[in-house]
């Protein structure tokens, strides 16, 4: 049986994508439904792993570090920094 289209994470599709076979069968159309932000999850008690965690994430967002990596592992599947995901870049660079 087949489909004719299926709702996926943007990442996930574009690694399907990347690794089918049949690649000009298929494709992404369409704007983003949704936008969903990925979390570390830490203790309620667990102040000091919490700003460790944050301060490195701000670093590297400062630096360009989590950039180049995003670019090397995200945008390849069809997902470039823009609109939201952009905007929380530039806001979690910010350290608390």
């Amino acid at each position: 049986q087949r489909v004719d289209a299926f709702i996926n994470d943007a990442v996930l599709l574009g690694g399907t994508l990347a690794k089918s076979q049949n690649k000009a069968e298929f494709a992404v159309v369409g704007p983003p439904l949704s936008f969903e932000q990925v979390a570390f999850m830490v203790g309620k008690n667990n102040s000091g792993l919490l700003t460790i965690v944050n301060d490195a994430i701000a670093r590297m967002l400062a630096s360009g570090e989590l950039q180049k990596l995003y670019d090397k592992w995200i945008t390849p599947y069809g997902v470039p920094i823009e609109g939201e995901v952009d905007a929380l870049f530039k806001i979690e660079a910010i350290a608390e």
